[in-house]
């Protein structure tokens, strides 16, 4: 039993802790030694996606019992064992987070072969071996269970959305890595033919990394370069791969996106969802060469062209060498998104209403971006905040920003009930600068 004293310092640390826990990083494992007291352990939830877990592990050895207190180069010894037992292979399994507390476990017991060694050195494996034995299995219960989506709101509550900014219209990052890429296609899609065509874009789009925003951008903005974007369905082009490339000459001049009869008409053929057994016929690559050669270029876009899934694809090589390749983070990749992944659907609700600042109660920013984390699919939970707005729009007071609140969405409790509102502020204020 931990004793009462021991109870309210450990709560009070906890306390501490869950109110900077936002400010801490995007960490995925934490240790800190609380010397005679143990360790606290903040890991990922074994079973919800959208959750912290936060364990105590008593002390390894019992003070009263040793020579000298705290030896020297425990923290060393928890350290080396910790990183020989951790299971790199493992991150992201079902069962990360047990192989988390079991590499722990031992890691502690290790140290405590360590304190009652009269001269101490590193144990060695059998030593560990045999001490584990007599050791209880440890099954910790999670002390706390934070949320997870706290450590990605936005650090301060004022937000002007130009300074979030991509080089695609509508859509706004916190991920450096994400603007690059998106910067870097949009370069790649504005490229002229010149004496040669440059070859089709294959793009792997993961959920959440805004492919549908993406394809609408690049329809906006590619006239400014000289060269439409144009949707193409996927079984237009299945089609034509399957009898002969001309035809798309035909379905380009008919089009109601182009306004040119004359031929050639220098394009990009945009395609959702592309991948197909086409893929893998010479038809397919025959289409390929004949657009090349007639001034047009292809933009492939589908989940399965990440560089893991499209391993298991059908694809015959000489498709893949006429297209440059590109990939796009998943939200799950750059989760501090999420908050501008809800305002941005929000002001899309709002487009007829000529909105340039927007209010939202940050348990809702935080609701939201909770269940994108255990869902994994933005779309899904995005696709409410329609509701909310409406429902938003009814308590409206003139003369003030429209604020969006937690009861507009659904009227469900959520994780974020459990925690002060101190530990975030009460609202975001986003602004649009047009």
């Amino acid at each position: 039993m931990i004793s009462g004293a021991l109870t309210w310092i450990l709560q009070k640390f906890l306390r501490r802790w869950l109110r900077s826990f936002r400010y801490l990083g995007n960490f995925k494992y934490h240790i800190i030694k609380c010397d005679i007291f143990g360790c606290v352990i903040i890991v990922p939830h074994p079973k919800r996606k959208h959750l912290y877990a936060v364990y105590r592990a008593t002390a390894a050895t019992d003070a009263t019992a040793l020579t000298i207190d705290s030896p020297l180069g425990c923290g060393d010894i928890m350290t080396a064992v910790f990183a020989a037992e951790y299971d790199k292979t493992r991150e992201g399994a079902d069962d990360c987070t047990q192989m988390i507390l079991n590499a722990f476990h031992r890691a502690n017991i290790a140290v405590e072969c360590y304190c009652y060694m009269p001269w101490h050195r590193m144990p060695n494996a059998e030593e560990v071996r045999k001490r584990q034995i007599y050791k209880k299995a440890w099954d910790p219960t999670p002390l706390a269970e934070p949320s997870k989506g706290m450590l990605y709101l936005p650090q301060k509550s004022d937000i002007v959305l130009s300074d979030f900014e991509t080089a695609m219209p509508r859509i706004y990052t916190a991920s450096a890595t994400m603007r690059d890429k998106l910067k870097a296609l949009v370069e790649e899609a504005a490229t002229l033919p010149q004496q040669v065509t440059p070859k089709s874009i294959m793009l792997g789009a993961p959920s959440g990394s805004g492919k549908s925003a993406i394809i609408e951008g690049l329809l906006r903005i590619s006239p400014q370069f000289g060269m439409p974007a144009i949707n193409c369905p996927k079984s237009k082009v299945s089609e034509i791969a399957s009898r002969t490339p001309e035809l798309l000459k035909d379905w380009i001049l008919q089009s109601s996106q182009t306004q040119s009869s004359a031929w050639p008409i220098r394009c990009l053929l945009i395609v959702d969802e592309a991948y197909g057994d086409h893929f893998n016929q010479k038809g397919m690559l025959d289409l390929l060469q004949w657009a090349q050669s007639e001034g047009i270029r292809f933009l492939f876009v589908d989940s399965l062209f990440c560089t893991v899934a499209r391993q298991n694809l059908k694809i015959m090589s000489d498709i893949v060498s006429r297209c440059n390749h590109y990939e796009l983070p998943g939200i799950s990749d750059r989760p501090a998104d999420i908050p501008y992944l809800v305002v941005d659907k929000l002001l899309r609700c709002a487009e007829d209403d000529v909105i340039r600042t927007i209010r939202v109660e940050a348990k809702l920013v935080l609701s939201v971006t909770d269940r994108i984390l255990e869902d994994g699919n933005p779309r899904n939970q995005l696709n409410g905040l329609n509701a909310a707005y409406k429902n938003a729009q009814q308590d409206y007071q003139s003369g003030h920003p429209l604020m969006i609140r937690l009861e507009h969405l659904d009227g469900r409790s959520n994780v974020v009930t459990k925690f002060s509102t101190t530990l975030f502020p009460d609202e975001f204020v986003f602004t649009v600068l047009r």
